[in-house]
Formats: structure tokens, sequence, C-alpha cells
């Protein structure tokens, strides 16, 4: 099931991070404070969600937070017991930036940790492709590189005269 995001359940969801996932959001954050990383994340303008697991536990955080005018950056963290809605998110996500991008983004992107490689793995199924020649070199705090994934929408005509 997966609901409108509140601020226990991305609390909750945080808190029980993968380790991939921990390693990969740390690695762009000035400090380990996981509580008010989830605070920041609930609070970015957007769209933001909770799946939960047959046992109405929260599982996994998502969202596409408005980065600049008609861009959306894609997040995600999930608990271990993710496998469980991946399917559910997996369509709801794709779902979710098809709807974006025919609305109020031109570009839906998401930026990944190098050493992330499930992350690497599922981006594609939700419409973000990895574009070529991108890696941000040593983007991460310890040096990590990361990579864009993005979609994008054509755009009609010109943005301004």
């Amino acid at each position: 099931m997966i609901k409108q995001m509140t601020l226990e359940d991305c609390l909750t969801v945080f808190r029980n991070m993968r380790e991939d996932d921990k390693r990969e959001v740390l690695a762009t954050q000035w400090d380990d404070d996981i509580d008010c990383l989830a605070t920041r994340s609930f609070n970015y303008p957007g769209v933001r969600y909770t799946a939960f697991n047959k046992n109405n536990t929260p599982v996994a955080a998502f969202g596409v937070a408005l980065h600049t005018p008609g861009v959306g950056v894609a997040w995600m963290v999930a608990t271990d017991d993710f496998s469980g809605v991946a399917i559910e998110v997996s369509r709801f996500g794709r779902a979710l930036i098809a709807v974006l991008l025919e609305s109020e983004v031109h570009r839906v992107q998401a930026f990944s940790a190098a050493f992330h490689v499930q992350s690497h793995k599922w981006l594609p199924v939700v419409g973000l492709e990895r574009e070529d020649g991108n890696v941000m070199r040593q983007l991460g705090r310890d040096g990590e590189d990361f990579y864009i994934f993005a979609a994008t929408r054509k755009l009609e005509g010109k943005l301004c005269a």
C-alpha cells in the first residue's frame, strides 16, 4: 500500500534504511544526522509517499522534490523489506514520473552513487535512464562518484522571448 507520507513514517524508514541507501544519502550531507535528513526530505517542495508492507510497516520513502523551475529530483530510501513492495513502488514511481513530465516539470533526475549498483538497476525500471558521460566525479564528501539518471519531456517552441 502506498500513501501520502507523514513525517512519522518518513522517520521510521530513514532510521531503518538499507546500508547502501544510508551510505549514498549521507555522502551528500554535512553530517550523519538521520532524523535531520529525514525531516529535510519530508519538507522538500514536491510530492512524497510512503510504501507499507503487509504488516502496515513503512518500508520505503520516496518522492520528487522540485529542485529548480521545471526540474524535479527523484529520491527514495528503503528498508531491507523493500522487496515485498518493489513491484508496487516501481509501477507507482513510473506513473508518477510520467504524470509529472506531462504537467509540472520537463525533467526528472536522480543522483546515484557509483557503488549503489542495486539503484542503477532499479532507476531505469521507473523510467530514468543513466545519462551518458555524466559522472559527477568526487561529488560525495569522501570523494564518492555519482551518476545522473533522468527522464525529460520534449519542449515545444522557445522558453522565453
